[in-house]
């Protein structure tokens, strides 16, 4: 069976096409980076009547995601230059809803993105003052004025409060209209290079804030830089994303 590996900013991935389905319990063997061939999470490309493509997210324990940004940019570019989709707009299913993006070049593709809700949720028990709670298909906390800090975050992605746990975003003002993010990540549950979801959380949080004079907000990765823009009462995210190379798994893996 054929596999694709990707990368957006440091989030990686791994591409298989529907009939991967009938194998999902790989997923973790496949992520595992000494004994697999190595990613954040798999992609499933499944074709579909209604739309260019229909995604299918696996973390990399081998649970399903309704939504990764990074994965869904991944997936569109694998859509149009593996399978030939040839135009620069595409329109996508996933589980958490129907999304659109468009090619600015080559590896850089910018992202409507759809799902995005600020939670009244209570946090003050839990984190700093002044931290959000945001859905952007899937759950994220913005922490204003912390570091980076592995087990408080951990702490925080596994509080009875949220369903199915949430991803952890910190993030930090480095200039005006300029922030910093790192994002732990539930499903994978280590920190991650880049989140597309979180980014837009953030990017969310920092204008709902008044954090930034502008809609238009850079977010500086671990993995890239991204941006954030707030239009007509919509997200978009903008980002890096790129095929590092290809392969073949036997039935042996």
């Amino acid at each position: 069976m054929k596999f694709w590996k990707y990368t957006s900013a440091g989030n990686d991935f791994v591409v298989f096409e529907e009939e991967f389905l009938a194998m999902k319990n790989l997923v973790p063997k496949l992520c595992d980076r000494r004994f697999g061939i190595g990613a954040d999470g798999v992609l499933v490309y499944k074709e579909s009547i209604a739309h260019d493509f229909e995604m299918i997210y696996f973390n990399a324990d081998g649970g399903i995601a309704e939504m990764c940004g990074n994965g869904a940019r991944a997936l569109c570019h694998f859509a149009k230059s593996v399978k030939k989709k040839a135009k620069d707009h595409l329109v996508f299913g996933t589980s958490s809803g129907i999304y659109s993006a468009e090619f600015l070049t080559e590896n850089t593709i910018k992202m409507l993105m759809s799902e995005v809700t600020r939670s009244n949720l209570s946090l003050e028990d839990l984190c700093p003052a002044g931290s959000g709670f945001y859905i952007v298909g899937v759950p994220h906390v913005v922490i204003d004025g912390l570091d980076f800090d592995k087990s408080f975050a951990q702490r925080v992605r596994n509080d009875i409060r949220f369903k199915n746990g949430s991803n952890v975003n910190f993030i930090k003002k480095l200039a005006e209209n300029k922030f910093e993010v790192r994002t732990f990540e539930r499903g994978v549950e280590a920190e991650t290079l880049a989140c597309g979801t979180g980014i837009t959380a953030v990017g969310a949080f920092v204008i709902d804030r008044g954090l930034a004079d502008s809609n238009v907000v850079e977010i500086i990765a671990r993995g890239g830089e991204f941006i954030v823009e707030f239009q007509d009462g919509q997200y978009f995210l903008t980002g890096p994303t790129e095929l590092i190379f290809s392969g073949e798994i036997r039935e042996k893996v």
